[in-house]
């Protein structure tokens, strides 16, 4: 696990803006060769000690290792042969960045992330289908209605594409230009198009995101016919278009692909429990916690102490009026900061510092009063408390220091802001949600872990196929593994990230771009990947945590009628048998007692059986009997007949 992630980071340090023959680059040479050999050596013991794939348990038997196997492989190939000219090689040695997903069968909690993902394929891959479907008919129908209309000539005046030539002066109506100078007319392609269905999925996928999607309204109104110079509004109608395809595909498509991903793993969590997506030392910590939400955020307070004093405070804190007053004294100490601006006055400023150090003053002595009501140990054993305890000391220096004029309290200050958090404690809604957020930390840290580790992947992947790249914003590019990782951040977000792709495929502004079909591959999959599933995965553990929290704070009830009738009768019937054994104990009959009453009356069902029997026994002769008698006298009467 060390030397994979040792690995990875030299993938990570191995940027393109490292010089071919420079110390760092050779070093860099001469580690991956190291690391090769190391991982080659492991999968020759493996194969070894496990055979290769004939029997049971050998080695290409398990998943994880066909991909350790693949990776391994692919770098021995790169490492034989250094020749990147060749199309082939520069292939293999992009199967490197894979590398870090060997940690995922090292790490019991993402491997438990990936088994929960594919067991929800086969759902996620109809939903994923459909949606397929619908980018087909929507991209069909917009290749027939938009098909090359989306081409402009830079001077507005101009109508047809043959008159898009020579020069002009450009104005303020022209595209792309400065004001007063001689431009070359051009005549120009948007980049989200519809000229063929590739084009058409990419745009409409870009619009599925919500990402640009006026622009291309404003396109489909606009468009008149091939050739023709784009008018505006011309046929507001079309706007219809991309409108039916943000209700179908954005609203309803990738709302369904989140609907199935939460279903999934709620019927994974039924299925196989908490241990579906949680290591056992994070279920243990579960527990542990939810078994603390049971017993109480707050310190148990019904026990008040014998001494005089302490017994006068603790009842005073112990009264639902202190509580509602040190909320209030919160919630106004709060407001009272929230209102300080740049530009106030010397009068409210004094106003602000005054109220401040009486609110601290006043949550000083709360602190002192609890302290003394309930020992310093019991006091700092409730969480809440200890933390109002560290917002009281830090409050402290803005409280002695400010009758000074040192200016350095204003920094103890920011972190009286931590007094609102005070207030989870006593609202059982923000408790539930803070619970909620406590309870769901475990299988966040295993999604949140596959999410970097896959943001790390194609950060690497990123580098090396668009590090060259020169048409990328200084602040979103490729070219090192910090800028790769803030710019996949802004992918993931979804903000403007289309522009990122634009860049990706070197288009030039005039509706030249590169044909590759590598840089739509490779942020769709990452979009699809990320923001739609992994994302989608952290919200439905947090929706199953917060069902258990609110449940737990009664503020949900997952019971229906039929569970409820079933434990009523259950508890009903229970209660029916300890009053009548209670009785029985109260008229002074001991367990030899009842045994011995049980025992008889257990003889008497026995010699009821029996006497049942015998009488059944001779029911059953007089009727047989009697039987027998009809049909002799019926073959006497036939006979005389």
């Amino acid at each position: 696990l060390v030397l994979i992630v040792a690995s990875s980071i030299l993938l990570a340090v191995d940027t393109p803006q490292v010089e071919e023959g420079s110390k760092m680059k050779e070093f860099l040479m001469n580690a991956d060769l190291v690391f090769t050999s190391v991982f080659t050596l492991e999968m020759t013991l493996k194969i070894v000690a496990q055979g290769f794939v004939l029997h049971p348990g050998s080695y290409l038997r398990s998943a994880w290792n066909v991909v350790d196997a693949v990776i391994v492989l692919s770098a021995l190939i790169s490492v034989a042969s250094n020749d990147d000219s060749l199309t082939i090689m520069r292939a293999l040695r992009l199967l490197r960045t894979l590398r870090p997903l060997r940690m995922i069968s090292r790490l019991r909690g993402l491997q438990l992330v990936v088994t929960a993902l594919i067991r929800s394929l086969p759902a996620v891959l109809n939903v994923v289908l459909f949606g397929v479907f619908e980018v087909g008919v929507f991209g069909i129908l917009g290749v027939q209605l938009f098909g090359g209309k989306f081409y402009s000539c830079n001077d507005t005046n101009v109508r047809l594409r043959g008159e898009c030539i020579g020069t002009f002066i450009c104005d303020q109506t022209s595209i792309e230009c400065e004001i007063g100078t001689v431009t070359t007319r051009l005549w120009e392609n948007a980049y989200l198009n519809f000229d063929n269905i590739g084009e058409a999925a990419k745009a409409l996928f870009v619009v599925a995101t919500l990402d640009d999607w006026m622009r291309v309204t404003y396109l489909c109104m606009d468009a008149v016919d091939v050739d023709v110079q784009p008018r505006e509004n011309n046929n507001p109608i079309m706007a219809l278009y991309v409108l039916g395809f943000v209700l179908l595909g954005s609203f309803f498509w990738i709302n369904l692909l989140v609907g199935v991903i939460i279903d999934n793993y709620t019927q994974l969590v039924a299925e196989l429990g908490e241990a579906g997506i949680l290591t056992g030392e994070q279920q243990k910590w579960m527990h542990a916690l939810q078994l603390k939400e049971i017993q109480g955020l707050q310190q148990d307070m019904r026990n008040a102490p014998e001494n005089p004093l302490r017994r006068f405070i603790f009842m005073t804190i112990a009264q639902t009026k202190f509580e509602l007053f040190i909320t209030s004294c919160i919630l106004l100490n709060v407001l009272i900061m929230a209102t300080e601006t740049g530009s106030q006055s010397e009068g409210y400023f004094e106003f602000v510092q005054g109220a401040n150090k009486a609110f601290t003053s006043i949550f000083l002595l709360e602190a002192l009063m609890k302290v003394t009501a309930l020992s310093p140990v019991k006091y700092i054993m409730d969480g809440w408390n200890l933390f109002d305890f560290v917002i009281v000391v830090v409050s402290l220096p803005d409280l002695f220091l400010s009758y000074n004029g040192f200016q350095g309290a204003t920094v103890f200050r920011i972190f009286r802001v931590g007094r609102l958090f005070k207030l989870i404690a006593g609202a059982r809604g923000l408790r539930t949600l803070f619970n909620t957020l406590l309870s769901s930390l475990p299988a966040i840290f295993n999604v949140g872990g596959l999410l970097f580790l896959l943001m790390f992947v194609y950060g690497v992947m990123g580098m090396n196929m668009f590090g060259t790249n020169t048409n990328f914003e200084t602040h979103a590019n490729f070219r090192d593994f910090g800028m790769s990782l803030l710019t996949l951040f802004r992918v993931f977000t979804g903000d403007s990230w289309s522009g990122v792709l634009a860049a990706a495929q070197n288009c030039d502004g005039h509706g030249g771009c590169d044909k590759s079909p590598w840089p739509s591959i490779y942020f769709l999959s990452f979009t699809v990947i990320g923001s739609f599933v992994m994302l989608n995965l952290i919200i439905a553990v947090i929706l199953d945590q917060f069902i258990t929290a609110a449940s737990s704070e009664g503020l949900l009830r997952t019971d229906n009628f039929f569970d409820v009738l079933s434990k009523k009768v259950i508890l009903d019937r229970f209660l029916w048998a300890l009053k009548k054994k209670l009785k029985a104990l109260a008229n002074g009959a001991d367990i030899k007692e009842m045994q011995e009453r049980a025992a008889k009356k257990k003889q008497e069902l026995v010699d009821m059986d029996i006497l049942l029997g015998e009488k059944f026994g001779e029911m059953y002769k007089s009727v047989n009997s009697k039987k027998k008698s009809e049909r002799r006298k019926s073959k006497k009467a036939e006979n005389g007949h």
